[in-house]
């Protein structure tokens, strides 16, 4: 089990830097710690991001039991999800208590239209549909 968790935090990293990259995030230092099991508190936990927007840092824990049962589309839109946090944390800390819910929502949403986007340019041109933002979203 060891090993396959070595793969994938590597895999884990390796996503991280490609969208870090593609998004022109360099500012953003991300810190990534992994843990061997499950949440304490929700076994279902993936990942829990901790942000300090005014510092441009964020830590990602990761929970490599949750995280080692996801498919690789998963992983992707995971590892993208964290960053988006990242990305909207200043607006989130003073809603989040209210809204909890709405903010994963936003979340998703973005981190969603951002892997249909990417889908779309990467697929070759000729072969490129049209996708309507709800398709995106039903991915």
């Amino acid at each position: 089990m060891i090993e396959r968790y070595e793969t994938l935090k590597a895999e884990i990293l390796e996503k991280s830097d490609r969208w870090r990259t593609a998004m022109d995030l360099g500012w953003l230092a991300i810190d990534h710690t992994f843990v061997e099991g499950f949440s304490e508190e929700d076994a279902q936990t993936i990942c829990e991001t901790n942000s300090h927007w005014e510092y441009r840092e964020a830590r990602i824990r990761w929970y490599m039991a949750s995280a080692s049962r996801l498919t690789e589309k998963e992983l992707d839109l995971t590892v993208l999800h964290e960053i988006v946090h990242t990305i909207t944390d200043p607006m989130e800390k003073h809603v989040k208590n209210a809204y909890s819910e709405q903010c994963e929502y936003v979340v998703t949403c973005i981190s969603k239209a951002i892997l249909a986007t990417r889908d779309y340019y990467e697929a070759p041109a000729g072969s490129r549909l049209p996708m309507s933002f709800n398709e995106a979203l039903e991915r």
